[in-house]
């Protein structure tokens, strides 16, 4: 997988779990909205000074943003996200769904092994 990608990918995915817009996204980062939507389509590489302003702004290192995701990575995020959707749940749902989605999970998991 290329830098760009992997760039893109993990801007994408903080996008999302912040839940903001690419203008809020750029404003907290101190980059350009054109910048920041260069990098989310993957077209183009930041420079290194701003990979590193990058990884202090988000809290993570510069290799986790230029690195592909761990295997097993969306995954866990999708697995994640659902767990929080079931905690927004009546109780009487999360006690239906909750059992059902381990059943799932062991499931998929079974295809891997």
């Amino acid at each position: 997988m290329s830098i760009n990608k992997n760039i893109s990918d993990f801007i994408r995915r903080y996008k999302e779990e912040h839940q903001i817009s690419i203008a809020e996204m750029s404003e907290e980062l101190g980059i350009t909205k054109s910048s920041t939507h260069l990098y989310l389509k993957g077209v183009c590489n930041p420079r290194a000074d701003t990979i590193d302003l990058l990884a202090e702004k988000l809290g993570v290192s510069a290799t986790e943003i230029i690195s592909a995701p761990a295997p097993e990575w969306e995954r866990a995020e999708i697995a994640e996200r659902a767990a929080r959707l079931f905690g927004d749940l009546p109780l009487e749902q999360r006690e239906r769904v909750i059992p059902l989605f381990l059943a799932l999970v062991d499931i998929l998991a079974g295809e891997n092994n």
